[in-house]
């Protein structure tokens, strides 16, 4: 099935069933729900690992999503740093959250505390630069 999947819908045709150390579903079937269970799968290599997440735009409108399994705490604090700064200026890679701030300078997080500190200096940063007026054109003075 998910050899399938990845060699159809991702295109890497040289993916075999020998690339897949270990393939199950998470949690425990539910009859009231429409949508299937997750699926964790563990690579041979990394390499492959890679092909397969790099490949994963290809997906888009396609309603199936690959993410990458991050523990209970990173996960919520990967939640709370796309909720405060957008789901696109966020992004993990092995198991570490990478975030870009309104300067446009990268962090690498793991903790709470480490968004919350980012969240701070970030705010202040805002702060500062909301705080130099800007040049206003004299009256009468047309473009």
């Amino acid at each position: 099935m998910m050899v399938g999947f990845i060699v159809d819908k991702l295109k890497i045709s040289e993916f075999t069933l020998k690339d897949i150390k270990r393939c199950h579903r998470m949690g425990q079937s539910k009859n009231t729900s429409d949508k299937p269970r997750p699926i964790i799968i563990k690579f041979e290599q990394a390499a492959i690992r890679d092909q397969v997440w790099f490949s994963k735009a290809k997906l888009k409108g396609s309603g199936t999503t690959i993410s990458e399994f991050l523990t209970q705490s990173r996960r919520s604090t990967f939640i709370a740093a796309r909720e405060i700064f957008g789901v696109n200026r966020c992004w993990t890679q092995e198991g570490i959250i990478h975030i870009f701030s309104p300067d446009n300078t990268r962090h690498r997080l793991t903790t709470i505390a480490e968004l919350q500190s980012l969240q701070l200096e970030t705010a202040k940063l805002v702060a500062t630069s909301k705080a130099v007026p800007k040049a206003r054109r004299a009256a009468g003075v047309k473009k």
